[in-house]
């Protein structure tokens, strides 16, 4: 149970940011198990992250620049949180973004008994 925990945490964080950060109108978690592993993705129909915030928005404290929360503090954690949550697990968390079209980020876990 611990386990559905964490990658629970994981998805509602990367949810999260994208509702407080890239100006979405739809989230969406999907999940999907086979006999090996469990794939989750959260996606997102927002401004989508540039490739050079891309290459730092899992360092602690960083923080993409972006029209709506750059009037916001934050502290600049949750992805970086995720990211070692999912590293915890034995996975690795990945993004895919383009500007305008929005965000999606992954992983994947090997399936509990």
């Amino acid at each position: 149970m611990a386990f559905y925990s964490l990658w629970a945490g994981v998805c509602v964080a990367a949810a999260d940011a994208a509702y407080l950060f890239l100006e979405c109108s739809s989230i969406t978690v999907k999940m999907h198990k086979s006999d090996t592993m469990v794939e989750v993705d959260v996606t997102d129909d927002g401004i989508g992250i540039s490739a050079d915030d891309i290459a730092h928005i899992f360092e602690a404290r960083y923080q993409a620049s972006n029209k709506k929360s750059d009037s916001q503090l934050h502290a600049g954690l949750g992805l970086a949180i995720c990211q070692k949550l999912t590293s915890l697990l034995g996975a690795k968390l990945s993004v895919k973004s383009r500007l305008g079209e929005g965000t999606t980020f992954s992983f994947a876990l090997k399936a509990s008994d």
